[in-house]
Protein backbone atom coordinates (compact mmCIF):
# COMPACT_ATOMS: atom_id res chain seq x y z
CA UNK A 1 0.00 0.00 0.00
CA UNK A 2 2.85 2.43 1.21
CA UNK A 3 4.93 1.75 -2.64
CA UNK A 4 1.46 2.40 -4.34
CA UNK A 5 1.13 5.81 -2.14
CA UNK A 6 4.39 6.43 -3.30
CA UNK A 7 4.08 6.14 -7.18
CA UNK A 8 0.82 7.98 -6.99
CA UNK A 9 2.53 10.88 -5.10
CA UNK A 10 5.35 10.58 -7.95
CA UNK A 11 2.50 10.67 -10.97
CA UNK A 12 1.02 13.62 -9.81
CA UNK A 13 4.37 15.35 -9.38
CA UNK A 14 5.26 14.39 -13.03
CA UNK A 15 1.96 15.47 -14.10
CA UNK A 16 2.46 18.78 -12.53
CA UNK A 17 6.07 19.36 -14.08
CA UNK A 18 5.30 18.20 -17.22
CA UNK A 19 1.77 20.70 -17.27
CA UNK A 20 3.93 23.93 -16.04
CA UNK A 21 6.78 22.71 -18.51
CA UNK A 22 4.18 22.95 -21.85
CA UNK A 23 2.55 25.97 -20.04
CA UNK A 24 5.82 28.21 -19.44
CA UNK A 25 7.04 26.58 -23.28
CA UNK A 26 4.21 28.36 -24.67
CA UNK A 27 4.29 31.80 -23.01
CA UNK A 28 7.93 31.97 -24.27
CA UNK A 29 7.28 30.89 -27.25
CA UNK A 30 4.28 33.79 -27.89
CA UNK A 31 6.64 36.11 -26.03
CA UNK A 32 8.86 35.31 -28.76
CA UNK A 33 6.83 35.81 -31.23
CA UNK A 34 5.51 39.09 -30.56
CA UNK A 35 8.82 40.21 -30.10
CA UNK A 36 10.45 39.23 -33.35
CA UNK A 37 7.38 41.09 -35.31
CA UNK A 38 7.48 44.37 -36.16
CA UNK A 39 8.11 46.88 -33.49
CA UNK A 40 9.26 51.11 -33.49
CA UNK A 41 13.05 52.13 -32.83
CA UNK A 42 13.49 55.00 -30.89
CA UNK A 43 13.51 58.50 -32.99
CA UNK A 44 12.26 61.93 -32.77
CA UNK A 45 8.40 62.90 -32.23
CA UNK A 46 8.65 66.76 -33.57
CA UNK A 47 10.87 68.00 -36.56
CA UNK A 48 11.12 71.63 -36.91
CA UNK A 49 12.74 73.14 -40.32
CA UNK A 50 12.61 76.97 -41.53
CA UNK A 51 9.94 77.38 -44.33
CA UNK A 52 11.59 76.17 -47.37
CA UNK A 53 14.20 74.14 -46.48
CA UNK A 54 13.60 69.88 -46.74
CA UNK A 55 12.02 68.23 -43.74
CA UNK A 56 12.78 64.49 -42.64
CA UNK A 57 10.42 62.60 -40.90
CA UNK A 58 11.89 59.54 -39.25
CA UNK A 59 10.33 56.38 -38.20
CA UNK A 60 12.39 52.95 -37.44
CA UNK A 61 11.07 49.49 -38.04
CA UNK A 62 12.67 46.92 -36.33
CA UNK A 63 12.00 43.08 -37.36
CA UNK A 64 9.31 44.28 -40.56
CA UNK A 65 9.97 41.23 -42.57
CA UNK A 66 7.67 41.09 -45.51
CA UNK A 67 5.52 44.12 -43.74
CA UNK A 68 5.28 47.04 -45.64
CA UNK A 69 6.10 51.04 -43.86
CA UNK A 70 3.34 53.66 -45.35
CA UNK A 71 3.36 57.14 -44.39
CA UNK A 72 0.09 58.69 -44.58
CA UNK A 73 -0.73 62.69 -43.69
CA UNK A 74 -3.65 62.61 -40.39
CA UNK A 75 -5.56 65.87 -41.51
CA UNK A 76 -6.61 64.11 -44.37
CA UNK A 77 -5.95 60.42 -44.09
CA UNK A 78 -4.21 61.23 -47.60
CA UNK A 79 -1.75 58.00 -48.36
CA UNK A 80 1.85 59.70 -49.12
CA UNK A 81 4.01 56.79 -49.37
CA UNK A 82 3.81 52.94 -49.47
CA UNK A 83 7.07 50.41 -49.11
CA UNK A 84 9.17 52.79 -51.74
CA UNK A 85 6.63 54.22 -54.23
CA UNK A 86 4.95 57.38 -53.74
CA UNK A 87 1.41 58.00 -54.48
CA UNK A 88 1.16 62.11 -53.48
CA UNK A 89 0.93 64.59 -57.08
CA UNK A 90 2.99 66.44 -54.86
CA UNK A 91 6.18 65.84 -55.80
CA UNK A 92 7.67 67.24 -52.84
CA UNK A 93 7.14 64.48 -50.68
CA UNK A 94 9.49 60.88 -51.28
CA UNK A 95 10.22 57.96 -49.23
CA UNK A 96 13.89 57.73 -48.31
CA UNK A 97 14.73 53.91 -47.51
CA UNK A 98 18.75 52.19 -47.67
CA UNK A 99 18.52 48.68 -48.22
CA UNK A 100 19.14 46.62 -45.29
CA UNK A 101 18.61 49.45 -42.74
CA UNK A 102 15.78 49.89 -39.84
CA UNK A 103 15.03 53.79 -40.96
CA UNK A 104 12.17 54.73 -43.38
CA UNK A 105 12.28 58.39 -43.59
CA UNK A 106 9.72 60.64 -45.50
CA UNK A 107 11.15 63.37 -47.00
CA UNK A 108 9.53 66.97 -47.73
CA UNK A 109 11.53 68.97 -49.99
CA UNK A 110 10.32 72.97 -50.00
CA UNK A 111 8.65 72.76 -46.86
CA UNK A 112 5.90 75.12 -46.45
CA UNK A 113 3.39 76.42 -43.55
CA UNK A 114 0.53 74.56 -44.92
CA UNK A 115 2.49 71.65 -44.22
CA UNK A 116 2.52 71.17 -40.78
CA UNK A 117 0.61 68.85 -38.68
CA UNK A 118 0.94 65.20 -37.81
CA UNK A 119 1.99 62.52 -40.06
CA UNK A 120 1.67 58.89 -39.45
CA UNK A 121 4.08 56.24 -39.91
CA UNK A 122 1.95 52.56 -40.08
CA UNK A 123 3.26 49.03 -40.42
CA UNK A 124 0.80 46.51 -41.80
CA UNK A 125 1.34 44.11 -39.28
CA UNK A 126 -1.35 42.11 -37.19
CA UNK A 127 -2.53 44.01 -35.10
CA UNK A 128 -1.35 47.23 -37.52
CA UNK A 129 1.31 49.61 -35.46
CA UNK A 130 1.50 53.68 -36.29
CA UNK A 131 3.57 55.96 -34.76
CA UNK A 132 3.45 59.84 -35.04
CA UNK A 133 5.50 62.21 -36.15
CA UNK A 134 4.42 65.89 -35.86
CA UNK A 135 6.34 68.60 -38.59
CA UNK A 136 6.48 72.60 -37.78
CA UNK A 137 7.92 74.57 -40.70
CA UNK A 138 8.28 78.40 -39.09
CA UNK A 139 8.40 81.35 -41.28
CA UNK A 140 11.66 82.51 -42.52
CA UNK A 141 12.69 85.87 -41.83
CA UNK A 142 12.38 88.92 -44.23
CA UNK A 143 16.40 89.67 -44.94
CA UNK A 144 16.09 85.51 -46.33
CA UNK A 145 13.43 86.47 -48.11
CA UNK A 146 15.03 89.36 -50.00
CA UNK A 147 18.42 88.13 -50.61
CA UNK A 148 16.30 85.01 -52.86
CA UNK A 149 13.83 86.56 -54.62
CA UNK A 150 16.10 89.06 -56.56
CA UNK A 151 14.67 89.90 -60.23
CA UNK A 152 17.11 87.86 -62.19
CA UNK A 153 15.13 85.56 -65.12
CA UNK A 154 18.36 83.67 -65.85
CA UNK A 155 20.30 81.77 -63.08
CA UNK A 156 22.74 78.66 -63.39
CA UNK A 157 25.15 76.38 -60.92
CA UNK A 158 28.60 77.28 -60.52
CA UNK A 159 29.90 74.85 -63.19
CA UNK A 160 27.45 76.04 -65.57
CA UNK A 161 25.82 72.32 -65.91
CA UNK A 162 22.64 73.43 -64.97
CA UNK A 163 21.06 76.65 -66.13
CA UNK A 164 17.59 78.06 -65.51
CA UNK A 165 15.08 80.92 -67.63
CA UNK A 166 12.27 81.90 -67.68
CA UNK A 167 11.49 82.96 -70.95
CA UNK A 168 10.36 87.19 -71.88
CA UNK A 169 11.01 90.16 -69.56
CA UNK A 170 12.17 90.24 -66.28
CA UNK A 171 8.84 92.60 -65.62
CA UNK A 172 5.54 92.47 -67.18
CA UNK A 173 2.76 94.13 -67.15
CA UNK A 174 -0.97 92.87 -66.94
CA UNK A 175 -4.03 94.21 -66.67
CA UNK A 176 -6.35 92.77 -63.69
CA UNK A 177 -9.09 89.64 -64.98
CA UNK A 178 -5.76 88.85 -67.62
CA UNK A 179 -4.23 84.98 -67.72
CA UNK A 180 -0.47 85.34 -66.57
CA UNK A 181 1.64 82.42 -68.29
CA UNK A 182 5.02 81.88 -67.74
CA UNK A 183 7.27 79.30 -69.23
CA UNK A 184 10.51 78.13 -67.25
CA UNK A 185 13.31 76.09 -69.49
CA UNK A 186 16.06 73.92 -67.36
CA UNK A 187 18.74 73.01 -68.87
CA UNK A 188 21.04 70.50 -67.58
CA UNK A 189 24.08 68.28 -68.20
CA UNK A 190 22.58 65.06 -66.44
CA UNK A 191 19.20 64.92 -67.71
CA UNK A 192 16.01 66.72 -67.31
CA UNK A 193 15.17 68.24 -64.29
CA UNK A 194 12.30 66.46 -62.34
CA UNK A 195 11.81 68.55 -59.60
CA UNK A 196 10.42 72.47 -60.41
CA UNK A 197 9.05 74.54 -58.08
CA UNK A 198 7.21 77.68 -58.97
CA UNK A 199 7.05 80.51 -55.99
CA UNK A 200 4.87 83.59 -56.06
CA UNK A 201 7.41 85.62 -53.65
CA UNK A 202 7.33 83.08 -50.29
CA UNK A 203 4.61 81.02 -51.27
CA UNK A 204 4.75 77.69 -53.34
CA UNK A 205 2.76 77.86 -56.35
CA UNK A 206 0.20 74.38 -56.39
CA UNK A 207 1.14 72.29 -59.30
CA UNK A 208 -3.17 71.72 -59.58
CA UNK A 209 -4.25 74.84 -59.08
CA UNK A 210 -8.27 75.57 -60.21
CA UNK A 211 -6.70 78.85 -61.43
CA UNK A 212 -4.16 77.26 -64.13
CA UNK A 213 -1.45 75.20 -61.99
CA UNK A 214 1.62 73.81 -63.48
CA UNK A 215 2.45 71.21 -66.28
CA UNK A 216 5.91 69.75 -67.34
CA UNK A 217 7.53 68.65 -70.48
CA UNK A 218 10.57 66.92 -70.15
CA UNK A 219 13.17 66.64 -73.47
CA UNK A 220 15.73 63.88 -73.17
CA UNK A 221 17.63 64.29 -76.02
CA UNK A 222 18.43 67.96 -75.04
CA UNK A 223 18.18 67.65 -71.32
CA UNK A 224 15.91 70.38 -70.96
CA UNK A 225 12.71 70.23 -69.17
CA UNK A 226 10.23 73.02 -69.71
CA UNK A 227 7.51 74.06 -66.86
CA UNK A 228 5.02 75.95 -67.33
CA UNK A 229 3.13 77.92 -64.86
CA UNK A 230 -0.60 79.51 -65.80
CA UNK A 231 -2.87 81.82 -63.60
CA UNK A 232 -6.18 83.28 -64.72
CA UNK A 233 -7.90 85.66 -63.97
CA UNK A 234 -5.90 87.57 -62.34
CA UNK A 235 -5.67 90.30 -59.52
CA UNK A 236 -3.91 93.14 -58.05
CA UNK A 237 -3.04 90.74 -54.95
CA UNK A 238 -0.98 88.30 -57.94
CA UNK A 239 1.80 90.75 -58.54
CA UNK A 240 5.12 90.08 -57.14
CA UNK A 241 8.55 88.07 -57.97
CA UNK A 242 7.21 84.45 -59.19
CA UNK A 243 10.42 82.56 -58.96
CA UNK A 244 10.85 78.84 -60.49
CA UNK A 245 13.32 76.90 -58.66
CA UNK A 246 14.61 73.39 -60.01
CA UNK A 247 16.31 71.55 -57.43
CA UNK A 248 20.21 72.20 -56.98
CA UNK A 249 20.47 75.57 -58.71
CA UNK A 250 19.81 78.83 -57.43
CA UNK A 251 16.16 80.00 -58.96
CA UNK A 252 15.24 82.69 -61.81
CA UNK A 253 12.89 84.88 -61.04
CA UNK A 254 10.68 88.10 -63.12
CA UNK A 255 8.11 90.64 -61.33
CA UNK A 256 5.28 91.04 -62.02
CA UNK A 257 3.02 93.55 -61.95
CA UNK A 258 -1.17 93.65 -61.88
CA UNK A 259 -2.87 97.09 -62.78
CA UNK A 260 -6.45 97.80 -61.86
CA UNK A 261 -9.40 97.97 -64.57
CA UNK A 262 -9.39 98.23 -68.28
CA UNK A 263 -6.85 100.28 -70.76
CA UNK A 264 -5.51 102.12 -67.91
CA UNK A 265 -2.08 101.53 -69.32
CA UNK A 266 -1.36 100.05 -72.88
CA UNK A 267 0.47 96.98 -71.59
CA UNK A 268 0.88 93.14 -72.02
CA UNK A 269 2.04 90.52 -71.08
CA UNK A 270 6.05 90.33 -71.78
CA UNK A 271 6.48 94.17 -71.59
CA UNK A 272 5.33 97.15 -73.07
CA UNK A 273 4.13 96.74 -76.15
CA UNK A 274 6.16 99.54 -77.99
CA UNK A 275 3.33 99.46 -80.93
CA UNK A 276 0.43 100.40 -78.55
CA UNK A 277 2.74 103.15 -76.80
CA UNK A 278 4.09 104.53 -79.58
CA UNK A 279 2.52 107.94 -80.42
CA UNK A 280 4.32 107.68 -83.95
CA UNK A 281 1.88 108.50 -86.56
CA UNK A 282 2.83 107.81 -90.26
CA UNK A 283 3.60 109.89 -93.06
CA UNK A 284 0.60 109.49 -95.09
CA UNK A 285 -2.19 109.66 -91.85
CA UNK A 286 -0.27 112.72 -91.19
CA UNK A 287 -0.34 114.43 -94.19
CA UNK A 288 -4.21 113.57 -94.27
CA UNK A 289 -4.57 115.35 -91.28
CA UNK A 290 -2.93 118.30 -92.57
CA UNK A 291 -4.64 118.42 -95.32
CA UNK A 292 -8.13 118.05 -93.24
CA UNK A 293 -6.85 121.00 -91.04
CA UNK A 294 -6.31 123.61 -93.91
CA UNK A 295 -9.32 122.96 -96.03
CA UNK A 296 -11.55 123.43 -92.07
CA UNK A 297 -9.35 126.64 -91.83
CA UNK A 298 -9.65 128.15 -95.48
CA UNK A 299 -12.18 130.60 -96.42
CA UNK A 300 -14.67 129.30 -98.86
CA UNK A 301 -15.48 130.95 -102.01
CA UNK A 302 -18.50 131.55 -104.15
CA UNK A 303 -18.25 130.06 -107.48
CA UNK A 304 -18.02 132.07 -110.33
CA UNK A 305 -20.36 131.69 -113.68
Amino acid sequence: MRINAMLHSTNRWMSLLLFHLVYYSFITDAGLSRSSGPQFGSTEESVTVKEGETARLPCRVLHLKDRKVTWLRRRDLHILTTDQHTYSADERFQIVHEEGTDLWTLVVQYAQLRDAGIYECQVNADPKISRPVTLKPSQTSSMRNNKVFIANNTASTKDGDLRVHIKGAREIFMEEGSSLTLTCLVTSLYGPATLIYWYHDTQLMDYNSPRGGIKMQMDHERGETTSRLTVRNVRTEDSGMYSCVPSGSHPATVRVHIHEGENKAAVQQGGLDETSSSSAVSPASLLFVLVCVYTSTKPLHSPTF
